[in-house]
C-alpha cells in the first residue's frame, strides 16, 4: 500500500539525505509517539516510574537495545543494519520492536492538551534527541515505514517520498513523521516498526566514499573492485579512482626440471582442467619445470613453502576428439603494464606443490600454461632488469620477452580459490651486471597430488608475475 503525499505528513522540515556509514561509535535515537490528527502534534508516551532504559539513544552498531518503558508498560528495543547492494546501493534499516508483547501504539491514551481527548495517530521519530551523523552527504532514493503485529500481520510499507526530504540540502540527522487516522490508527495491535531508507549510489564515480572499499570508475565486476564498490577477492585497491592489484599470488622464479637420477619414472595421467579458455581432458606426461616463489626487487613474498610444480601436456585422446584450442588474443595486466598477447596451444600444467617435507597450507589453484608471445601490430616488450631472490640463489636478472600465459584451472571439479588470479611467465637471464656463479643444479624432493618425485633442476627460464586478463 502506497501513501498519498497528501495525507502522509513529515513534522520536521528535516532533508533526508543517503549517508556513508556511520562510525562504530555513532548513537541515534528513535521512539514511537502518539499524535492528535486535529494539531498534526505528536506527544512521548513513555513513563519515567517504570523500570527500564534511561533514554531512547541507542549505538548504530547492529545490537538490539532496549529504550525507554512506554507508559502502558510496553519495553521496546532498536536494532540496525546497513548493507551495500549490488552496485553500491546503500540502505539502512532501524527496526523498533516491543520485547514483552506490549503495543506500540495502545488505544485511549488521553493527550496531554486540552481539551485531553485520546491521541488517534501514529507518529515515528528518529534522531530528535540524539541525530545520526555521517560522513557525508548523499541522495535518497525511496524510504517507508512498514508496521506489525501478530493480529493485524503486515502493513504497508508505506511510502515516505523522497521529495519529502528536501533534496540535496544536507540531512539533519532527524525524522519526524505522522500517519492521520484514515490511513493508521491507534489501538491496532502494532508490536513492531521497521524504517527502510535507500540511497542513491555513488560507487562508480572514482571517489572513494565511507562504506566503500574501492571506487575504480566503474560498476564492474571482475577488476579487483566489483559492483558494489567492495574488494574482490584476492585484491588491494587504492587511489580515485581507485587502482587494484593481486595481493594473494607471489611472483615464481620457475627451473628446468626432470626426474633425478635413479627416481621412478612419472606415470602419464588424464585429468579434466576447466580454466577461462577451454575445458578438456588432458595428459600429464612428465615434470619439465619447478618454480618457487621469489621476492622480487625486496617485494617480498606472501608464502615461502608454497611451489608449483609443472608437467609437460597435450589434449589427451578421447572418443570423439576434442578440438584443438584456436588461439586468442588476450590482454595481460601485471607489474610489467599491459601486454597484448597472442596465446596458443596449453603446454604444461602446474600444481601446487611442497618442497623437501616441508609442510605448506598450498593456498595455491591449478594452473594451465598456455605458450604466448607478443601479439601482431603490438610494441615488442621492452627488456627490465629486476632483482629475483629464492631459496636457491639471488641475482640481478633481466626480463627479456613474454613466453607463456598460465590461467587458474579446475582439475577434476576441484574448484578454483583465485579466479581472476593469472600468472604470466616471461624468460629471463642473468643480467650482464651480475657477477655472480651460475645456477650449479640441485635435487630436491616434491610431493604433490600425485605423489612424491625426486627432481634434478638445471638452469632458471622463468620469472612468472601475478596478472589479470582481459580480451583485446
Amino acid at each position: 500500500m502506497t501513501v498519498n503525499p497528501s495525507v502522509h505528513r513529515i513534522v520536521t522540515a528535516a532533508c533526508l539525505l543517503a549517508m556513508a556509514a556511520p562510525a562504530h561509535a555513532e548513537t541515534y535515537s528513535a521512539r514511537a509517539r502518539l499524535g492528535d490528527s486535529g494539531t498534526s502534534q505528536c506527544f512521548d508516551q513513555f513513563d519515567e516510574g517504570l523500570p527500564g532504559a534511561a533514554d531512547d539513544t541507542v549505538t548504530f552498531d547492529a545490537a538490539a537495545e532496549d529504550i525507554r518503558t512506554l507508559g502502558n508498560g510496553a519495553v521496546p528495543e532498536l536494532e540496525e543494519n546497513e548493507q551495500i547492494d549490488a552496485g553500491g546501493v546503500r540502505r539502512i534499516t532501524i527496526t523498533m520492536t516491543s520485547t514483552n508483547g506490549g503495543e506500540l501504539y495502545p488505544a485511549g491514551v488521553a493527550s496531554p492538551v486540552p481539551p485531553h481527548d485520546p491521541h488517534d495517530s501514529v507518529c515515528f521519530y528518529v534522531g530528535v534527541d540524539d541525530p545520526l551523523t555521517f560522513d557525508g552527504p548523499r541522495v535518497v532514493d525511496s524510504a517507508s515505514l512498514t508496521f506489525s503485529g501478530p493480529s493485524v500481520g503486515t502493513l504497508g510499507p508505506f511510502n515516505v517520498p523522497a521529495s519529502f526530504f528536501g533534496a540535496p540540502a544536507a540531512w539533519d540527522g532527524t525524522l519526524a513523521t505522522i500517519f492521520p487516522p484514515s490511513t493508521l490508527g491507534v489501538g491496532t495491535d502494532i508490536r513492531q516498526v521497521v524504517l527502510e531508507i535507500v540511497f542513491v549510489s555513488n560507487c562508480g564515480d572514482g571517489i572513494l566514499d565511507s562504506g566503500e572499499e574501492c571506487d575504480d570508475g566503474n560498476t564492474n565486476d571482475g577488476d579487483g573492485c566489483e559492483a558494489n564498490c567492495l574488494l574482490e577477492a584476492c585484491f588491494s585497491c587504492a587511489g580515485e579512482p581507485s587502482v587494484c592489484s593481486l595481493t594473494c599470488l607471489d611472483h615464481y622464479k620457475c627451473y628446468k626440471a626432470k626426474k633425478a637420477k635413479g627416481a621412478a619414472k612419472f606415470q602419464k595421467l588424464d585429468a579434466t582442467f576447466d580454466d577461462p579458455f577451454e575445458s578438456k581432458v588432458t595428459t600429464l606426461k612428465k615434470p619439465s619445470t619447478y618454480c618457487l616463489p621469489v621476492d622480487k626487487n625486496g617485494e617480498g613474498i606472501l608464502d615461502t613453502t608454497a611451489h608449483l610444480e609443472c608437467y609437460k601436456a597435450k589434449d589427451a585422446k578421447t572418443d570423439p576428439k576434442q578440438q584443438p584450442f584456436p588461439g586468442l588474443s588476450i590482454q595481460a595486466l601485471n607489474q610489467f603494464g599491459a601486454q597484448p598477447l597472442e596465446l596458443s596451444r596449453a603446454r604444461e600444467v602446474c600444481v601446487p606443490a611442497e618442497r623437501d617435507g616441508v609442510s605448506s597450507a598450498l593456498l595455491l589453484d591449478h594452473f594451465k600454461c598456455y605458450a604466448s608471445k607478443t601479439a601482431k601490430g603490438q610494441a615488442k616488450f621492452e627488456r627490465v632488469d629486476v632483482t629475483l631472490a629464492d631459496a636457491f640463489e639471488t641475482k640481478a636478472t633481466t626480463v627479456t620477452g613474454p613466453t607463456a600465459l598460465c590461467a587458474p584451472a579446475d582439475k577434476n571439479d576441484e574448484g578454483v580459490l583465485f579466479p581472476r588470479a593469472h600468472l604470466q611467465c616471461f624468460k629471463i637471464r642473468d643480467a650482464k651486471t651480475e657477477t655472480g656463479p651460475s645456477f650449479d643444479g640441485t635435487t630436491l624432493s616434491t610431493e604433490n597430488q600425485f605423489g612424491t618425485e625426486q627432481l634434478e633442476l638445471k638452469k632458471p627460464k622463468t620469472v612468472c608475475v601475478p596478472s589479470t586478463t582481459a580480451l583485446f
